[in-house]
């Protein structure tokens, strides 16, 4: 079974960012008032009474998340957990529980008030370093400070987006390297050269002050320790589906943005299957049964979904999987998900 991260183009690399940026901002543009969705949801609410739903009228827009390759970027917001609807507002990074790497904590406006998404996506092996600036003829945290850390070049930030703003602290990914070489560029004009600090520490560099470089490691907090990792996503078997006959399993979730889309143009996907001689069936893994035939039926989406066997545990969606006559899976995961898996059966 192979998996892939679906993208437009090449599904194994990713779309220069300035492509794909310009394509999150036209799906944004078009998914204001004038969205169905949101117009469907707000006449039932209505005729029900109710006081609003649980998600924002601005949009219902996904946030990105975009992923550098040595090829561009790509959007993994869908399969890193930060593609959320509850209307986002600040972002934040810290490393909450003091393993080393960063975290994320989100804002938002309707529900779900502080999000915090822990990052256990650092690949084993690599290594960084946490810079914490102290300035002596500069501010005290050395904002504005120009810092090249291995030729790769950062600026320490006082807010970042929207109401919000990072640790005052510059965190850079160092590879398998285990040594540094970090040049600050202080606000006053000082220039201090490090030719080797050691990785995965947090270091204090005083301005002017080169010999009194500190580092510590990070200490995970009691708290922190104590915190299980959830279960990892679960990897579905659309074989019992399919029947033993060539399909496309389209798994997806009413609460999912990108995934929406794809219902909403149902019949066009099913008229591309059917040109490829292939069933599309798709598989609800929402927990809550009722919610998502509700949820379909408001949104006039008439399809009768399958319940996926590992409903409620955690699939990644979108994602289709390719099911070839001889029983071989083909798994695409991500926004174009879909019509990846009926291109590769071409």
């Amino acid at each position: 079974m192979r998996a892939r991260v679906a993208c437009e183009g090449d599904a194994e690399a990713g779309l220069p960012l300035t492509k794909r940026f310009n394509e999150h901002i036209r799906e944004i543009a078009k998914s204001d008032a004038r969205n169905p969705e949101v117009q469907n949801r707000h006449s039932a609410l209505l005729k029900d009474g109710k006081l609003g739903p649980m998600i924002s009228f601005s949009g219902n827009e996904a946030n990105p998340f975009f992923h550098r390759t040595d090829r561009g970027y790509e959007d993994v917001g869908a399969t890193m957990g930060a593609a959320r609807i509850e209307d986002s507002r600040g972002l934040v990074l810290m490393d909450v529980d003091q393993d080393g790497v960063l975290d994320a904590v989100m804002h938002n406006h309707f529900k779900n008030p502080i999000v915090a998404l822990l990052n256990r996506a650092a690949p084993a092996g690599n290594r960084w370093i946490r810079l914490r600036l102290r300035g002596q003829a500069s501010n005290r945290f050395g904002i504005g400070a120009r810092v090249t850390v291995n030729k790769r070049v950062l600026e320490l930030a006082c807010g970042m987006g929207y109401l919000s703003g990072n640790a005052p602290e510059i965190h850079a990914g160092l590879g398998a390297a285990e040594k540094a070489a970090v040049e600050v560029r202080w606000p006053s004009g000082q220039v201090d050269r490090y030719e080797a600090l050691d990785a995965n520490r947090i270091w204090t560099l005083r301005e002017g002050e080169i010999e009194k470089a500190e580092a510590v490691e990070p200490v995970r907090s009691a708290v922190a320790a104590a915190v299980k990792d959830p279960p990892g996503p679960v990897e579905p078997d659309p074989r019992p589906l399919a029947g033993g006959k060539a399909a496309v399993v389209a798994y997806f979730s009413v609460d999912c943005f990108a995934c929406r889309g794809d219902l909403l143009r149902v019949a066009e996907l099913e008229a591309k299957a059917k040109a490829a001689g292939l069933r599309l069936i798709w598989a609800n893994t929402d927990a809550d049964a009722k919610h998502a035939a509700d949820e379909l039926s408001r949104n006039r989406i008439a399809i009768q979904p399958e319940r996926a066997a590992e409903a409620g545990k955690g699939v990644e969606v979108p994602r289709a999987c390719l099911v070839r006559p001889g029983g071989e899976i083909e798994t695409f995961v991500g926004r174009y998900a879909i019509e990846d898996a009926l291109n590769a059966a071409k």
